[in-house]
């Protein structure tokens, strides 16, 4: 079975990201491929899973090595 798809509009998707609703309008207008989106007529909408994968793309992890230790 596949897993539902449910789409998120550009504020859910801005709060997600923690980033302004402009910055992703700037994106789609320029092209830049961070995040893929979907166009219903006027309205622009995220797959709430493309996002979440986006997110974890971007997640930095330092080995244990080079992590600081504050104690």
């Amino acid at each position: 079975m596949k897993a539902p798809i449910y789409l998120i509009t550009s504020k859910q998707t801005a709060n997600l990201l923690h980033i302004a609703e402009q910055t992703l309008a700037m994106w789609r207008c320029k092209k830049i491929p961070h995040v893929p989106w979907i166009k219903i007529g006027r309205k622009v909408l995220y797959n709430k899973n493309h996002v979440l994968s986006y997110i974890n793309d971007n997640t930095v992890m330092l080995p244990a090595d080079k992590q600081r230790r504050y104690f």
